[in-house]
Protein backbone atom coordinates (compact mmCIF):
# COMPACT_ATOMS: atom_id res chain seq x y z
CA UNK A 1 0.00 0.00 0.00
CA UNK A 2 2.62 2.25 1.05
CA UNK A 3 4.55 2.19 -2.65
CA UNK A 4 0.68 2.82 -4.01
CA UNK A 5 1.39 6.30 -2.49
CA UNK A 6 4.24 7.11 -3.58
CA UNK A 7 2.79 8.76 -6.68
CA UNK A 8 0.36 10.98 -4.55
CA UNK A 9 2.34 12.26 -1.99
CA UNK A 10 4.79 13.33 -5.19
CA UNK A 11 2.32 14.82 -7.34
CA UNK A 12 1.11 16.90 -4.10
CA UNK A 13 4.50 18.47 -3.50
CA UNK A 14 4.98 19.41 -7.38
CA UNK A 15 1.49 21.20 -6.51
CA UNK A 16 3.14 22.92 -3.16
CA UNK A 17 6.14 23.81 -5.23
CA UNK A 18 4.31 24.90 -7.90
CA UNK A 19 1.94 27.51 -6.08
CA UNK A 20 5.20 28.45 -4.05
CA UNK A 21 6.98 29.76 -7.16
CA UNK A 22 4.01 31.40 -8.64
CA UNK A 23 3.72 33.43 -5.59
CA UNK A 24 7.04 33.97 -5.77
CA UNK A 25 7.04 35.54 -9.10
CA UNK A 26 3.93 37.51 -8.52
CA UNK A 27 5.85 38.99 -5.03
CA UNK A 28 8.79 39.38 -7.80
CA UNK A 29 6.98 41.32 -10.04
CA UNK A 30 7.67 38.50 -12.70
CA UNK A 31 3.93 37.39 -13.35
CA UNK A 32 1.23 39.55 -13.10
CA UNK A 33 -2.68 37.89 -12.33
CA UNK A 34 -4.96 39.55 -15.05
CA UNK A 35 -7.70 41.58 -13.36
CA UNK A 36 -11.85 41.62 -14.41
CA UNK A 37 -12.00 43.03 -17.57
CA UNK A 38 -13.33 46.20 -18.22
CA UNK A 39 -16.90 46.62 -19.99
CA UNK A 40 -15.98 49.80 -21.84
CA UNK A 41 -19.25 49.71 -23.94
CA UNK A 42 -21.01 49.96 -20.44
CA UNK A 43 -19.00 52.83 -18.93
CA UNK A 44 -19.31 54.87 -21.73
CA UNK A 45 -23.06 54.80 -21.64
CA UNK A 46 -23.06 55.17 -18.45
CA UNK A 47 -20.81 58.37 -18.63
CA UNK A 48 -23.36 59.36 -21.64
CA UNK A 49 -26.43 59.07 -19.89
CA UNK A 50 -24.99 60.60 -16.53
CA UNK A 51 -24.09 63.91 -19.40
CA UNK A 52 -27.47 64.12 -20.55
CA UNK A 53 -29.45 63.75 -16.74
CA UNK A 54 -27.59 66.40 -14.92
CA UNK A 55 -27.14 70.05 -14.05
CA UNK A 56 -24.62 72.17 -15.85
CA UNK A 57 -23.57 75.35 -17.73
CA UNK A 58 -21.02 74.89 -19.99
CA UNK A 59 -19.03 77.42 -22.45
CA UNK A 60 -16.80 76.17 -25.12
CA UNK A 61 -15.15 76.69 -28.51
CA UNK A 62 -16.75 74.68 -31.73
CA UNK A 63 -14.82 73.88 -34.83
CA UNK A 64 -16.00 72.32 -38.45
CA UNK A 65 -12.60 71.84 -40.57
CA UNK A 66 -13.70 70.89 -43.82
CA UNK A 67 -11.06 68.29 -46.13
CA UNK A 68 -9.47 71.37 -47.96
CA UNK A 69 -8.88 73.52 -44.78
CA UNK A 70 -11.47 75.57 -44.71
CA UNK A 71 -13.32 76.20 -41.21
CA UNK A 72 -16.00 77.74 -39.80
CA UNK A 73 -16.49 77.92 -36.01
CA UNK A 74 -18.10 79.93 -33.24
CA UNK A 75 -18.23 80.09 -29.44
CA UNK A 76 -20.93 77.49 -28.07
CA UNK A 77 -22.87 77.69 -24.86
CA UNK A 78 -24.51 74.27 -23.25
CA UNK A 79 -26.97 75.05 -20.25
CA UNK A 80 -28.71 72.16 -18.58
CA UNK A 81 -31.64 71.68 -16.09
CA UNK A 82 -33.66 68.84 -17.00
CA UNK A 83 -36.16 69.29 -18.48
CA UNK A 84 -34.73 72.45 -19.40
CA UNK A 85 -31.66 72.43 -21.77
CA UNK A 86 -30.66 75.07 -24.42
CA UNK A 87 -27.45 75.01 -27.23
CA UNK A 88 -26.24 78.37 -28.80
CA UNK A 89 -23.84 78.18 -31.77
CA UNK A 90 -22.97 79.13 -34.78
CA UNK A 91 -26.12 81.64 -33.89
CA UNK A 92 -28.70 79.05 -33.40
CA UNK A 93 -30.39 78.13 -30.30
CA UNK A 94 -31.94 74.63 -29.85
CA UNK A 95 -33.55 72.83 -27.16
CA UNK A 96 -36.33 73.27 -24.98
CA UNK A 97 -37.84 75.61 -21.85
CA UNK A 98 -40.87 74.86 -19.82
CA UNK A 99 -42.00 72.19 -22.18
CA UNK A 100 -41.61 73.77 -25.26
CA UNK A 101 -39.08 73.07 -27.97
CA UNK A 102 -37.20 76.00 -29.08
CA UNK A 103 -35.59 76.62 -32.54
CA UNK A 104 -34.05 79.84 -33.00
CA UNK A 105 -31.70 80.77 -35.75
CA UNK A 106 -29.87 84.40 -36.94
CA UNK A 107 -30.75 85.24 -40.99
CA UNK A 108 -28.69 86.38 -43.75
CA UNK A 109 -29.32 90.13 -42.60
CA UNK A 110 -28.43 89.34 -38.80
CA UNK A 111 -31.94 89.32 -37.96
CA UNK A 112 -32.36 86.70 -35.10
CA UNK A 113 -35.90 85.31 -34.72
CA UNK A 114 -37.34 81.77 -33.20
CA UNK A 115 -39.95 79.74 -34.20
CA UNK A 116 -43.30 79.01 -32.20
CA UNK A 117 -42.32 76.41 -29.95
CA UNK A 118 -44.35 73.50 -30.56
CA UNK A 119 -44.99 70.91 -27.00
CA UNK A 120 -41.79 69.47 -26.29
CA UNK A 121 -40.91 65.53 -26.23
CA UNK A 122 -40.74 64.23 -22.91
CA UNK A 123 -36.93 64.55 -21.51
CA UNK A 124 -36.78 61.39 -20.05
CA UNK A 125 -37.95 58.96 -23.04
CA UNK A 126 -35.41 61.17 -25.23
CA UNK A 127 -32.47 60.89 -22.89
CA UNK A 128 -33.69 56.72 -23.05
CA UNK A 129 -33.98 56.65 -26.42
CA UNK A 130 -30.49 58.52 -27.23
CA UNK A 131 -28.96 55.97 -24.67
CA UNK A 132 -30.57 52.68 -26.18
CA UNK A 133 -29.39 54.28 -29.80
CA UNK A 134 -25.75 54.07 -28.40
CA UNK A 135 -25.39 50.64 -26.47
CA UNK A 136 -27.00 49.27 -29.73
CA UNK A 137 -23.91 50.45 -31.55
CA UNK A 138 -21.57 48.18 -29.39
CA UNK A 139 -23.99 44.93 -29.92
CA UNK A 140 -21.34 41.82 -30.10
CA UNK A 141 -23.62 40.82 -32.96
CA UNK A 142 -23.41 43.31 -35.23
CA UNK A 143 -21.22 45.91 -33.90
CA UNK A 144 -20.80 49.83 -35.62
CA UNK A 145 -18.04 50.57 -33.16
CA UNK A 146 -15.96 49.78 -30.52
CA UNK A 147 -14.73 51.41 -27.58
CA UNK A 148 -11.20 52.66 -26.38
CA UNK A 149 -9.91 54.11 -23.23
CA UNK A 150 -7.96 57.35 -24.13
CA UNK A 151 -7.64 58.33 -20.78
CA UNK A 152 -8.55 61.29 -18.35
CA UNK A 153 -12.16 60.45 -18.87
CA UNK A 154 -11.98 60.09 -22.19
CA UNK A 155 -13.57 57.47 -24.28
CA UNK A 156 -12.95 57.01 -28.52
CA UNK A 157 -15.30 54.61 -30.35
CA UNK A 158 -13.87 53.94 -33.50
CA UNK A 159 -15.79 52.63 -36.33
CA UNK A 160 -15.70 48.83 -37.10
CA UNK A 161 -19.07 48.06 -39.18
CA UNK A 162 -19.82 49.21 -42.56
CA UNK A 163 -22.67 51.88 -42.37
CA UNK A 164 -23.32 54.77 -44.68
CA UNK A 165 -23.07 58.44 -42.74
CA UNK A 166 -22.33 56.73 -39.34
CA UNK A 167 -23.23 58.95 -36.35
CA UNK A 168 -20.08 59.10 -34.77
CA UNK A 169 -18.13 59.26 -37.64
CA UNK A 170 -15.52 56.81 -38.39
CA UNK A 171 -13.58 57.93 -35.16
CA UNK A 172 -14.80 59.95 -32.28
CA UNK A 173 -13.14 60.87 -28.97
CA UNK A 174 -15.69 61.93 -26.34
CA UNK A 175 -14.57 62.81 -22.36
CA UNK A 176 -16.45 63.95 -19.71
CA UNK A 177 -15.98 66.53 -16.58
CA UNK A 178 -15.74 64.26 -13.62
CA UNK A 179 -17.94 67.08 -11.36
CA UNK A 180 -20.99 67.81 -13.39
CA UNK A 181 -20.67 64.75 -15.75
CA UNK A 182 -20.80 67.21 -19.15
CA UNK A 183 -18.96 66.52 -22.57
CA UNK A 184 -16.36 68.55 -22.30
CA UNK A 185 -14.85 67.52 -25.53
CA UNK A 186 -16.42 65.98 -28.11
CA UNK A 187 -14.18 65.52 -32.09
CA UNK A 188 -16.15 63.51 -34.31
CA UNK A 189 -14.13 62.71 -37.87
CA UNK A 190 -15.79 61.87 -40.81
CA UNK A 191 -14.88 59.63 -43.41
CA UNK A 192 -13.56 62.09 -45.96
CA UNK A 193 -11.38 64.30 -43.54
CA UNK A 194 -14.08 66.70 -42.29
CA UNK A 195 -13.59 67.24 -38.57
CA UNK A 196 -16.30 68.74 -35.82
CA UNK A 197 -14.38 69.79 -32.52
CA UNK A 198 -16.22 70.65 -29.34
CA UNK A 199 -13.47 72.28 -26.53
CA UNK A 200 -15.33 73.50 -23.20
CA UNK A 201 -13.90 77.00 -21.38
CA UNK A 202 -15.46 76.19 -18.81
CA UNK A 203 -18.13 74.36 -16.83
CA UNK A 204 -19.99 74.85 -13.64
CA UNK A 205 -22.77 73.20 -11.69
CA UNK A 206 -24.80 76.48 -11.04
CA UNK A 207 -27.58 77.44 -13.53
CA UNK A 208 -29.58 79.99 -13.62
CA UNK A 209 -33.17 81.27 -15.26
CA UNK A 210 -31.66 83.59 -16.91
CA UNK A 211 -29.51 81.37 -18.31
CA UNK A 212 -33.07 79.77 -20.74
CA UNK A 213 -32.83 84.01 -21.79
CA UNK A 214 -34.02 83.47 -25.46
CA UNK A 215 -32.60 86.98 -26.40
CA UNK A 216 -30.48 87.42 -29.12
CA UNK A 217 -26.68 87.47 -28.27
CA UNK A 218 -24.36 87.92 -30.88
CA UNK A 219 -21.09 85.93 -29.01
CA UNK A 220 -22.10 82.85 -29.86
CA UNK A 221 -22.72 83.87 -34.01
CA UNK A 222 -20.46 82.44 -36.37
CA UNK A 223 -17.22 83.67 -36.87
CA UNK A 224 -15.99 85.23 -39.65
CA UNK A 225 -12.66 83.91 -41.30
CA UNK A 226 -10.43 86.95 -39.72
CA UNK A 227 -12.05 86.47 -36.55
CA UNK A 228 -10.87 82.59 -36.69
CA UNK A 229 -7.46 83.25 -37.75
CA UNK A 230 -6.97 85.96 -34.90
CA UNK A 231 -8.71 83.81 -32.60
CA UNK A 232 -11.29 86.26 -31.45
Amino acid sequence: MRANRLPLVGAAAGVVVGVGLAVALVVGGHLSIPGPQRDLAAELTDAFRRSRESTYRMEADFTRTMPDGRSLSSAALVVQRPPDHLRRQLGGVSGAVSGRAVNCSTGPDGSFSCAPGAPASVYQDTVDAEVANLRSYFDPAAPLYRVDDRGDGCFGLVQVGAYPDPPYGVDTTMCFDESTGAVTTLELRREGGSVDRLEATSVQAVVSDADFDLSANGAFDQRSPTDTASGG
